[in-house]
């Protein structure tokens, strides 16, 4: 699974953004830096975790 994530960022980081983009919140419209936050990296951390 680890190996998955890895291999795949990219294409989860978009899917994460197509979801993000279709939740209503109160604060202005973000770009893709801010879609994304924090994700890359929590991706990351959970592959390491997993190995």
């Amino acid at each position: 699974m680890a190996d998955f994530i890895l291999l795949n960022m990219e294409s989860i980081l978009e899917a994460w953004e197509d979801f993000a983009r279709t939740l209503n919140t109160p604060l202005p419209d973000l770009d893709d830096a801010g879609l994304r936050n924090h994700a890359e990296s929590i991706l990351r951390t959970i592959a390491q975790d997993m190995q």
